[in-house]
């Protein structure tokens, strides 16, 4: 953009910059005019920015002050290299000594096309010498566009003009390049094409004067990569139709990487903090929430919750005889056979030890829920590292119809007396809770 932006352009682009900033055109080896000179030179040195753009600098400085000057520049020219020096000047009746760093900026083609200049007065040494600094790392990350790749949308012509020094690797462009609208839309990823180009149409019909999208966009080593762009309507014709776009785009790749490692990490978190990690069924404090959490629905919509509590028979003698992780494999199974009889919508979690607990919210949760569940254990035996074994569950069932007067206490202690029953009668038997079985229901 500094190679080619308006003296006045390059006056609001360095005006903002704390030194002085001044940018002279490359007319020949020996003939350097002036283009722009920034706020602090103005101050400085009590002249104004109209009374010297367009002015060779040979008709601003004496005779021999030019001389030694233009031979800096000389250089500067030959060795297309950065220069950092101190000169003494006598500008407008004024003499005064400056540290300059003078910065060639090159064509597309590699040409010096003109010389940029940040100076500073060196009278408080050691104080300007650190302001300067920052100053020329303020006006480098300016020159490079820092992470940035800065674009101009010329819209009457169609073509985009980007300027981008911040690393082709990123990009899919290295330094200058003026393109078409449509070569630039055939570099966004198809899947984010209808995106970006609503956002900039809703510039072009007025919608708004600013904008921000991101997409992927294709990298010069045929990689995609996502872009965070930002546009602005910068000129507009007596009509209010926008004529020229400017903004800026950068990589965001690794930032969003790091935000979907970031959303998936939270993601597993949430998970085991409400997941047995054995199972993957909710674990005791997340499925006793959400039996709650229905009953006080079924409360407010007239509705019923089916609880079922399932234990594993003889478990303590598979653990015994077959060792530990065997038992572990039959408790992971047990899990899988009770989902192949829930409906989508129902919760199963591990209530304890090998005894888990089922939640069936709806009027037809129940529907010989308890029976299903004990019928799909037993069927057939389950294939652990220690070979087939069979297994069974002794189940227990109670149902809530809604009434306020019963309390989670009330229906676990229902479904609980059920399983009982269930087991002292025998085991690998399904068995109902009973009125009676809803202990201190008032």
């Amino acid at each position: 953009m500094w190679t080619s932006a308006t003296p006045s352009e390059l006056k609001a682009l360095s005006d903002p910059i704390g030194n002085g900033v001044f940018v002279l055109a490359v007319e020949g080896e020996d003939r350097f005019r002036v283009l722009s000179i920034n706020r602090r030179i103005e101050e400085f040195c009590g002249i104004r920015h109209a009374d010297v753009s367009g002015k060779l600098l040979n008709e601003l400085l004496q005779d021999a002050e030019y001389a030694r000057v233009a031979q800096r520049y000389r250089r500067c020219l030959q060795t297309a290299q950065r220069d950092e020096y101190d000169e003494t000047l006598t500008l407008f009746n004024r003499r005064s000594s400056w540290r300059t760093v003078l910065t060639p900026l090159l064509d597309a083609e590699g040409r010096v096309v003109r010389l940029l200049g940040s100076t500073a007065e060196v009278s408080e040494r050691r104080r300007l010498e650190k302001e300067l600094e920052e100053s020329e790392q303020r006006l480098q990350l300016a020159i490079k566009g820092a992470e940035l790749g800065i674009w101009e949308w010329d819209i009457p012509n169609g073509r985009l003009r980007v300027a981008d020094d911040w690393g082709p690797e990123i990009s899919p462009f290295s330094g200058l390049t003026d393109i078409s609208i449509k070569e630039w839309i055939q570099l966004i990823h198809p899947d984010d094409r209808e995106q970006a180009l609503a956002t900039g149409t809703s510039a072009l019909n007025r919608e708004t004067l600013s904008y921000r999208v991101e997409y992927r966009t294709l990298t010069q080593a045929r990689d995609w990569v996502w872009v965070e762009v930002h546009g602005t309507v910068v000129e507009q014709d007596e009509q209010g139709q926008p004529l020229r776009v400017c903004g800026t785009y950068r990589d965001i790749d690794r930032q969003k990487a790091d935000r979907e490692a970031l959303r998936q990490l939270t993601q597993e978190l949430r998970h085991r903090a409400l997941h047995d990690s054995l199972t993957g069924a909710l674990n005791h404090g997340a499925i006793l929430d959400a039996m709650e959490k229905e009953m006080a629905r079924a409360r407010r919509h007239g509705g019923a919750v089916t609880l079922v509590l399932v234990d594993a028979d003889h478990f303590k003698e598979i653990n015994d005889r077959h060792g530990h992780q065997t038992g572990d494999e039959v408790l992971v199974g047990l899990v899988r056979r009770i989902r192949e009889v829930l409906r989508p919508y129902d919760l199963l979690g591990r209530y304890g030890g090998e005894e888990f607990l089922v939640v069936a919210p709806g009027p037809d949760g129940a529907a010989d829920l308890h029976e299903r569940i004990r019928e799909a254990v037993a069927t057939q035996p389950f294939s652990t590292r220690s070979g087939l074994l069979e297994v069974t569950v002794s189940v227990g069932l109670a149902e809530y119809d809604g009434n306020e007067a019963t309390t989670a206490e009330n229906l676990l202690a229902a479904a609980d007396a059920a399983l009982y029953r269930a087991k002292s009668t025998g085991r690998n038997l399904a068995m109902q809770a009973h009125p009676a079985d809803f202990s201190d229901e008032t």
